[in-house]
């Protein structure tokens, strides 16, 4: 998705087409994504103490966010008016934020999961594909 959506802001407007298409399956994808997390993540966490309720509220709001989000980037995809550059950088700034999303959750979230007592999530957490990505390369 990046990638393309790096060539299409580049100019190549042939891939307009495909990043849309890209563009609604991640949206679905993101939403299903969000769903499972409601209905079995933020359960566990509440049962995983204080903590745990804080980091269920924290994860309900940042899901009401990424729903507002969700919401506009559907509208936007939808509209064949739309510069292909301007959403060729939205879906750029939604890969990378999505990115930064799952790694923070590792970190502290998952982490806490794998183990309670570790309360920093550090040592339990694995390198993941998401956490070498940056700046649109894979490192």
């Amino acid at each position: 998705m990046d990638q393309l959506a790096f060539r299409v802001a580049q100019g190549a407007e042939e891939g307009v087409i495909m990043l849309r298409a890209l563009g609604l399956r991640l949206l679905r994808r993101f939403s299903e994504h969000l769903a499972v997390e409601d209905r079995f993540l933020v359960p566990a966490l509440r049962r995983a103490g204080p903590a745990g309720r804080a980091r269920a509220d924290q994860l309900g709001a940042d899901h009401r966010e990424q729903r507002e989000l969700l919401d506009y980037l559907l509208d936007k995809v939808r509209d064949r008016s739309r510069p292909a550059a301007v959403l060729a950088a939205e879906w750029r700034s939604l890969v990378e934020l999505l990115l930064d999303d799952m790694a923070q959750e590792e970190l502290t979230i998952l982490g806490e999961i794998r183990d309670p007592s570790n309360r920093s999530g550090a040592s339990s957490i694995r390198e993941t594909p998401s956490r070498r990505y940056s700046a649109g390369s894979w490192e």
